[in-house]
């Protein structure tokens, strides 16, 4: 049990549990959303500084090596379900990041059962950078939205935005199979 009670985990956890709340104050009032944005942006700040403190006290556990990346998959992929829900976005963006996700997931279990793991690429830390901008993006054509403005450019920016993004996910997933098509 104490395996699992550090800080790391914790604040894993608490990535978790703030996505429903986010959830929740989004589909509220315009003042509710703006409070979601603060939960989206406290639950974001959470992904790094789990990384920073489990890196600088040298915490490494199992739970962690779970709980960490599936806590950013259920944040993620729930906000970019919620912009497809409003027709913000496509939802085969959705689709592309779950895949992605899911490829990943069934990737790091057949590892772990080799008694391996997989580490996180550079390239894909990148990837969860450009969803967190994309999400940004999308809360402020939100927020712009919200005061009664719309700005077709803006609009078509932010959604290529994610489709690019998409396609990069899509593309970091795919990298990672490379070591398993590799001839010896």
């Amino acid at each position: 049990m104490r395996a699992f009670l550090n800080w790391p985990n914790v604040l894993s956890a608490i990535r978790i549990l703030l996505t429903p709340v986010f959830v929740w104050l989004f589909f509220g009032t315009p003042q509710m959303q703006i409070l979601s944005i603060i939960v989206f942006i406290i639950a974001a700040i959470t992904d790094a500084y789990d990384g920073y403190i489990a890196r600088k006290r040298k915490i490494s556990t199992s739970v962690g090596a779970f709980l960490d990346p599936m806590a950013d998959k259920i944040l993620i992929l729930t906000t970019f379900a919620v912009f497809a829900y409003i027709k913000f976005i496509g939802w085969w963006v959705v689709f592309v990041f779950a895949f992605r996700d899911l490829l990943i997931t069934w990737l790091r279990t057949i590892l772990i059962k080799r008694g391996s793991s997989l580490v996180t690429s550079k390239i894909a830390k990148y990837k969860t950078v450009l969803q967190f901008i994309s999400i940004s993006l999308l809360f402020v054509n939100m927020l712009l939205h919200n005061a009664g403005y719309q700005f077709i450019y803006i609009d078509y920016f932010v959604r290529y935005f994610v489709y690019l993004v998409a396609a990069f996910s899509l593309y970091t997933g795919l990298d990672y199979l490379k070591p398993f098509f590799k001839k010896n």
